[in-house]
């Protein structure tokens, strides 16, 4: 096709040239406010170039700007007493008395004053707030889903799983308030490790599973309860008319109850090199003492040393009866 150019007369052949503009003249022959250069990559490739330009230089701006200016006050200075992390995203907020929650844009999750906000840390994405006699459960987003006034006190104690009080007795629930453990069915109940729950009817022990399944029966044995705090793993350290045990976390003699006279949890830490069994015991007879790891093997016989003083991994310091101290290898004993 040939085209004749508007401003000269030549000839423009499309056939070998590009007829955009003219090659003797260089006038464009689609827009004269356009320089022939610029004619020639055609009105997409130009479009397509200006837009890069423009998103380039308001990136450039942008950047500039955020360098440039100080830190958004999401929660400014002086409005609150305290500020502190809630999980999800959300902060607490404190002034005086008051509790509320905030998000990280500022806005309000949990009204400030609203409830009297029971746990520092959400759980499960779920805050726990009371107001007059009343709990309930707020999601992340501090709508409720959850609220009842049939419990004295919520205890959040792991795994999606709250001991409730109730003038009926203690039990244990979801956030749904689906029942895991019969309200009023014990006495007292107590978190243990390994998501189980220690017992008691009346002063009776027992040892159940997160769901609520009995794993030792009320009244087998007595589970001692403060020495169980410090024990950590699915350990119990338990009391039968035999004497003090121990049991795994499905209520099994890992040492048997009978065989020495005091069992004390030891936490055993790494010796700085990476060497260390993690959990154990230190136990007594008649006086004496010696040191088990966590399966119940003798680390440290008993009688061998007059006081063991600390074990760190396969290492220990030890003392004599002229009360002289010693580190030794436990592996070589």
């Amino acid at each position: 096709m040939k085209m004749e150019c508007k401003n000269c007369g030549t000839i423009i052949d499309s056939g070998y040239e590009d007829q955009t503009f003219c090659r003797k003249c260089g006038v464009s022959q689609l827009d004269e406010n356009l320089p022939a250069s610029m004619i020639r990559l055609g009105k997409k490739t130009v479009i397509a170039v200006m837009t890069a330009f423009a998103v380039l230089v308001a990136a450039i701006v942008l950047v500039t700007s955020i360098y440039n200016n100080p830190p958004l006050e999401v929660i400014p200075f002086g409005e609150y007493d305290e500020i502190k992390y809630a999980g999800n995203g959300n902060y607490y907020i404190k002034s005086g008395n008051d509790w509320g929650i905030k998000n990280i844009r500022g806005n309000e999750i949990i009204p400030f004053g609203a409830y009297e906000v029971l746990e520092k840390i959400a759980k499960n994405g779920v805050f726990t707030v009371r107001t007059n006699e009343t709990f309930y459960f707020l999601d992340p987003f501090g709508d409720v889903f959850v609220s009842f006034d049939m419990y004295e006190s919520v205890e959040y104690v792991g795994d999606n799983r709250y001991i409730v009080r109730s003038e009926a007795g203690m039990g244990v629930i979801d956030i749904y308030n689906n029942e895991f453990i019969e309200i009023g069915r014990y006495s007292r109940i107590r978190a243990a490790t390994g998501d189980r729950y220690i017992v008691w009817d009346g002063e009776e022990t027992g040892l159940l599973n997160r769901d609520g399944a009995e794993l030792v029966r009320v009244g087998e044995y007595v589970i001692e309860e403060e020495e169980n705090e410090a024990l950590p793993g699915g350990g119990l350290i338990v009391t039968s008319d035999s004497g003090v045990g121990v049991t795994d976390s499905k209520g099994k003699y890992i040492i048997a109850p009978g065989l020495y006279d005091r069992i004390e949890a030891l936490y055993i830490p790494d010796n700085g090199f990476g060497i260390g069994v993690g959990e154990g015991f230190l136990v007594t007879v008649g006086g004496r003492v010696g040191a088990l790891d966590a399966k119940g093997k003798e680390i440290i016989p008993v009688g061998e040393y007059a006081d063991i003083l600390g074990v760190f991994g396969y290492f220990a310091i030890v003392e004599n009866n002229e009360m002289q101290v010693s580190l030794i290898n436990t592996k070589r004993i």
